[in-house]
């Protein structure tokens, strides 16, 4: 959850495929006025099966960016703006797409960092905030 600078309220989750919360068909992104009335749903349908954990993060102009894990393809970057509008949605499979570690916004970088489900590697992506991939690297770790 995320709160812009005028009390508006962002929402990020998942939609299951079937009754399983096994596999995700897509990501849902509401954003209520401070008083709960409902401004916007959006539902992002995506291709990358088996979706990890999320983030999100809001920057100063009201774009939320949203970072998830799949299976396939690794990594993925979403903004939005602020009327939900899907600027872009980018992939990077240069990762460790297990765990889901984190996500940090800040200035004009985005950077995710996971680990491997056995804790011998860790990695960490790094985006600029219009979607273009800048690195990875992949490293002997327990954690990202």
């Amino acid at each position: 959850m995320n709160t812009d600078s005028l009390n508006n309220i962002y929402i990020t989750g998942y939609s299951y495929i079937g009754t399983s919360s096994e596999y995700t068909d897509s990501i849902v992104v509401i954003k209520y006025d401070p008083n709960g009335g409902l401004l916007w749903r959006k539902k992002i349908e995506h291709i990358w099966p088996g979706a990890l954990s999320m983030r999100s993060a809001l920057d100063a102009n009201g774009n939320l960016f949203i970072g998830t894990v799949g299976i396939n393809p690794g990594f993925v970057l979403i903004k939005l703006d602020s009327n939900g509008n899907v600027l872009f949605n980018v992939a990077n499979a240069s990762s460790l797409n297990q765990n889901f570690n984190s996500m940090r916004l800040k200035n004009n970088l985005v950077v995710f960092t996971s680990y491997a489900a056995n804790g011998s590697q860790a990695s960490v992506v790094a985006y600029d905030t219009t979607g273009v991939f800048l690195w990875s690297h992949i490293f002997p770790s327990r954690g990202g």
